[in-house]
């Protein structure tokens, strides 16, 4: 797979993660830059909704996680 999409909603100094992608050194810089782009940083991070159980959408959730000490949603059947 080429890519996967994550979407940042920023806004107050606060920032949502929709499904972080893949677990690579690559998707965390990639990620890292967007929030940058966008003014934010990963310590913004204050949760993260998984819209399902794929490699490709929680991948980078327990690495954004550590980092930034957010919650995660993720729905009971996952």
């Amino acid at each position: 797979m080429r890519y996967t999409l994550c979407y940042a909603f920023v806004g107050g100094g606060r920032v949502l993660l929709l499904d972080p992608g893949w677990e690579t050194d690559e998707g965390w810089d990639a990620l890292v830059a967007g929030l940058a782009h966008a003014g934010a940083s990963m310590q913004a991070v204050e949760g993260i909704v998984v819209t399902h159980y794929h490699a490709d959408h929680l991948g980078l959730a327990q690495r954004v996680i550590d980092s930034s000490g957010a919650w995660l949603a993720l729905g009971s059947a996952e």
